[in-house]
């Protein structure tokens, strides 16, 4: 995907699924902030068929929520924490030794990761109705990931679940149903 100006929809049917090479699920990764390999910040869904270990990025924090599923138990550097129901979550560095078990059976869930050197994150679980307006301010890139619902705004078309609005600059949104929102912030935005 190519570097996010203004406002970009990234419909759910353009996640294509790519294959662990553990064979265990797969990702769809919705967005970075770059074309190439060298992102400094991603979002993706992960369908987690099978049990074990994660893939390590150093010098990255992580976000993880539980979309939907049996429920998943983490192993993080030896410490367990579970996720048991829908938007459950757990925060964890990149380069922790972390594993998976699956309760019951296969989940599905939303993955934020940045480096902690060039950005912060926040994530938030928002129920919306009406209008809600994406601000993001000098070195911002808002996200809104639809849950449920429908949302719509001007030269967007109309957002549906599984769809995402990526923003770095303002946009009204009529919206309903609930969102995943994600507001990740330079670390030094002279560098901009």
């Amino acid at each position: 995907m190519s570097r996010i100006n203004s406002v970009t929809v990234v419909r759910a049917s353009d996640q294509v699924p790519q294959r662990w090479k553990n064979g265990g699920g797969t990702t769809r990764e919705i967005a970075t902030d770059s074309a190439d390999a060298g992102w400094s910040w991603r979002i993706s869904i992960a369908d987690i068929a099978e049990s074990g270990p994660f893939s390590a990025f150093p010098e990255c924090d992580r976000i993880l929520l539980l979309l939907h599923g049996g429920g998943l138990n983490l192993t993080i550097d030896g410490e367990v924490s579970g996720l048991k129901s829908p938007l459950d979550r757990v925060t964890f560095s990149g380069e922790a030794v972390v594993s998976s078990e699956l309760v019951d059976r296969p989940t599905t869930d939303f993955n934020v990761m940045w480096r902690r050197d060039r950005w912060s994150a926040q994530v938030f679980h928002r129920f919306l109705g009406g209008n809600l307006t994406l601000q993001p301010g000098e070195g911002e890139t808002w996200v809104l990931h639809l849950l449920e619902g429908a949302a719509a705004g001007p030269g967007l078309g109309k957002v549906m679940p599984g769809d995402t609005v990526i923003a770095t600059a303002d946009q009204v949104l009529m919206a309903t149903g609930s969102a995943i929102l994600i507001r990740f912030t330079r670390c030094d935005v002279s560098q901009l």
